[in-house]
């Protein structure tokens, strides 16, 4: 029988995210304290902007007929958009050294089909931001930030990009 792009892994049942595979990830070597300090700034300087009409999901194998049974799409970017404001302090690094006015970080996150955040990087060689605190900063709160479930109980791949800009 010819495979059907099934994975036993991503085919199981989503359990829910515990509070302490979080927290786990959150006290990661990856995620220095000073770019976890900066999530709880109060006066960011740089503003960012999410884009409604930008980024990408990719569901694991998803065909046609699945791909009208819900809607993810909208609940990320809900999630997205709520953590603007910690997104906005990472890019405090940045502000206070860039020579430019504009940087740009693609989030390429792997989600579970719990929703729970697995993996997020800045893409580098799609992004122009290279401040590595900022950097650290934004994939700690992109992993930090609560996603909904895959409808189709399969992992998903999320591109989105962010645009910081400094007031003039």
């Amino acid at each position: 029988m010819p495979s059907s792009g099934s994975n036993a892994a991503t085919d199981a049942p989503p359990t829910a995210p515990s509070a302490e595979r979080h927290l786990e990830h959150a006290a990661s070597p990856s995620n220095s304290p000073e770019a976890l300090a900066l999530l709880g700034c109060t006066a960011p300087k740089a503003e960012v902007r999410l884009p409604d009409d930008a980024g990408a999901l990719f569901d694991n194998a998803m065909s046609t007929a699945e791909a009208g049974r819900g809607d993810r799409a909208r609940g990320i970017l809900d999630a997205l958009r709520a953590g603007l404001p910690a997104f906005r302090c990472c890019f405090e690094p940045w502000a206070a050294t860039s020579p430019t006015n504009e940087a740009r970080a693609l989030l390429r996150l792997t989600l579970e089909a719990d929703g729970h955040a697995a993996a997020c990087e800045v893409a580098q060689g799609r992004s122009t931001l290279t401040e590595p605190t900022t950097i650290a900063c934004l994939n700690a709160a992109a992993m930090r930030l609560s996603y909904p479930a895959s409808p189709t109980k399969r992992a998903t791949i999320v591109e989105y990009p962010l645009r910081a800009a400094l007031p003039r």
